[in-house]
């Protein structure tokens, strides 16, 4: 019995799925260390109810929730939100003993932020390649890293053409100080209001373009290059 407990507990230490073990009346039997950078968990809230236990998610339903379970043995899953941002993925069972007696629930949450972020990434990709403006982003060296399939037919080059190109091959040379201006305000933190000006297609011709203009940060919040909304003014 004491190895067996000595297992469990090593095993529950090691896991970094927060677990959380409780009873019948829905007060916490058992956690587990990742438990607690979820819930505000210390050793003298074992046997207290869930509903009384602080917590950084939100997810107001959770006794509501297990309580549920616990009546119907259905298990619940949701994807649920911390107030630092983080993504998890919680599931409910019921919590069966040896002699398959139901004896309260156990919950998991399961860190799916990079999957979330990688879903809402994907989504905003199939945005930007369905929308009907051109979207561009540069760098700050002004070379071209993104280019969707309305600026291929606005501009008339393939978007294989394009990320070899820099921005200067489709600003008119009265134009250029336009981008050079937007990249200082933006640097400084400025927000730009949309503003017509011409652009250059491969027929030479120039375009009258209405330009949206936002900056693209990285993890640091510092600048890395800039993101345009290009329409066609008629």
């Amino acid at each position: 019995l004491n190895e067996a407990n000595n297992d469990i507990n090593n095993l529950l230490a090691s896991t970094e799925i927060a677990t959380v073990f409780l009873d019948a009346e829905l007060c916490i039997k058992r956690y587990t260390p990742a438990a607690s950078t979820i819930f505000n968990l210390i050793k003298t809230d074992v046997g207290r109810p869930i509903r009384d236990i602080t917590s950084n998610i939100n997810y107001e339903s959770l006794p509501a929730d297990a309580q549920y379970v616990l009546e119907t043995l259905d298990r619940q899953e949701k994807e649920i939100q911390t107030d630092s941002g983080f993504w998890y993925a919680v599931r409910i069972l019921p919590y069966r003993t040896i002699e398959n007696i139901i004896d309260g629930v156990v919950i998991t949450f399961t860190d799916v932020t990079a999957n979330k972020v990688s879903r809402e990434a994907y989504q905003l990709a199939e945005v930007v390649w369905n929308a009907e403006s051109a979207l561009t982003a540069i760098d700050l060296f002004g070379n071209l890293i993104a280019w969707n399939p309305a600026a291929e037919g606005i501009y008339g080059y393939t978007k294989a053409e394009a990320l070899q190109m820099n921005v200067s091959s489709f600003i008119p040379s009265d134009r250029k100080s336009e981008m050079l201006d937007a990249v200082t305000q933006l640097r400084e933190g400025q927000s730009l209001p949309p503003f017509q000006t011409q652009r250059i297609p491969r027929s030479g011709n120039p375009l009258a373009v209405e330009l949206t203009v936002s900056p693209l940060l990285n993890q640091q919040n510092q600048l890395y290059g800039i993101m345009t909304i290009e329409q066609l003014v008629v």
